[in-house]
């Protein structure tokens, strides 16, 4: 049987892309590994069999944390982060309630870079930095702010919005 710890010692041994994820509402972080790509986007999954799926940098889908991002659609936003632009998009979220039943939210986005930040200390302690957009979104079933840090135009971290039980993900994509 392919057990999560078998799984992902296959893949660091073959020196598959890493990420770090904090859930910042229950304060529990993991390391991640990229387990797959298709069609764009990557599957990565921690050692507790945690998933998740992103397109771009950006958090598509969650699996094994309860109340799953089933699935969420950006929208244009991504194109909006990735060139620092500013704008307002539409942003649909497909989640599950405590019942097995999905439940479909949409919120208005709006995306505006806010300015460069040291966003962690590489191995020599030397600051990275990054350039933060932010993207404000509005909905009937609530409101949530993501960040975004960019570097050479792609997300190197970013702190998603997935769901109101699970709250906001920090997700940063290791060198």
């Amino acid at each position: 049987m392919d057990t999560a710890p078998n799984q992902m010692a296959r893949l660091a041994a073959v020196g598959a892309p890493a990420a770090g994820i904090w859930m910042l509402t229950t304060d529990v972080a993991s390391r991640l590994l990229a387990e797959g790509m298709r069609d764009g986007v990557t599957r990565w999954r921690s050692l507790e069999n945690t998933q998740i799926y992103t397109r771009d940098g950006m958090i598509i889908g969650t699996r094994g944390l309860g109340f799953d991002l089933i699935t969420a659609d950006p929208g244009d936003a991504v194109k909006l982060i990735l060139t620092a632009g500013t704008g307002q998009t539409i942003r649909i979220h497909r989640v599950l309630d405590g019942e097995d039943r999905l439940v479909i939210r949409a919120f208005v986005c709006d995306i505006a870079p806010v300015g460069i930040e040291t966003i962690y200390k590489d191995a020599a302690g030397n600051p990275v930095q990054a350039l933060r957009v932010d993207e404000i979104c509005h909905g009937p079933s609530g409101n949530f702010r993501n960040h975004h840090w960019l570097r050479n135009s792609r997300i190197d971290q970013t702190i998603q919005f997935v769901g109101p039980e699970i709250g906001r993900i920090q997700l940063r994509f290791l060198p």
